[in-house]
């Protein structure tokens, strides 16, 4: 799927644009220069850093952008703004749309629901970027933080479905006023996504990641040699 195809997407959610574009109301390419075609190119990215952020922050981050980060040595005090009462402060990776959650370094080693811990991203000294504060080390050697967090994904060939769904719905909905469209169309859009598609893309994104499952040892083959075998929980 392209990036044309997704701009086609959201004009086919708002009726297409009409004579704006061509005879059937899409865009031949996203990259030309005609108006609607610049509009899609412009605001499309826009929409998608939102879906992302947006299922990031529900702790349901895309699997297609979801990244994790082992965070480093901690920032030096005196390049430090004012952090109240947090202990630790560490330099936020630079493709960092949004931190989901600060979690421990090894917890596909563990069973039931991934330990989360506290944390607040604050701008730097100087202006120029965030930084990371949190009051707990979860990496591996217990002297960093550990963090799942998301990117801005350009790729669109690796969209799910569910994500695409919220990316062109999002489009859609900013086509609607530069097209001429009716602003209870917007509104509608915007419903669908916050009701239906958001909620249908953040259980898919829940679906895709299992650290729950239980595993047992069978013996059969001598207990020198155990066979691993996963055994899904129930409830």
């Amino acid at each position: 799927m392209t990036e044309t195809d997704l701009a086609n997407f959201a004009l086919t959610e708002i009726g297409g644009a009409g004579d704006q574009a061509n005879a059937n109301g899409l865009i031949d390419d996203i990259d030309d220069v005609d108006r609607i075609s610049s509009y899609c190119r412009t605001l499309l990215p826009v929409c998608r850093k939102t879906a992302i952020t947006d299922l990031a922050t529900a702790k349901c981050p895309p699997r297609e952008a979801t990244r994790y980060a082992d965070l480093g040595n901690q920032i030096a005090a005196g390049n430090l703004p004012e952090i109240g009462g947090w202990s630790y402060a560490f330099v936020l990776p630079s493709n960092c749309l949004a931190v989901s959650r600060q979690i421990d370094h090894d917890f596909t080693t563990t069973t039931g629901p991934r330990q989360e811990y506290r944390f607040e991203t604050i701008a730097n000294k100087d202006g120029t970027g965030l930084i990371f504060l949190t009051n707990d080390l979860t990496n591996i050697d217990n002297t960093s933080a550990f963090i799942e967090y998301v990117i801005d994904v350009p790729v669109s060939s690796i969209f799910s479905m569910p994500l695409t769904n919220c990316i062109t719905l999002l489009l859609g909905s900013k086509l609607c006023t530069p097209i001429g469209k009716d602003l209870k169309l917007m509104a509608s859009l915007l419903q669908e996504y916050e009701q239906l598609a958001k909620p249908n893309a953040a259980a898919f994104n829940r679906s895709q990641l299992n650290n729950s499952a239980k595993t047992t040892y069978d013996y059969l083959g001598g207990r020198n040699n155990p066979i691993l075998i996963s055994q899904g929980t129930s409830g």
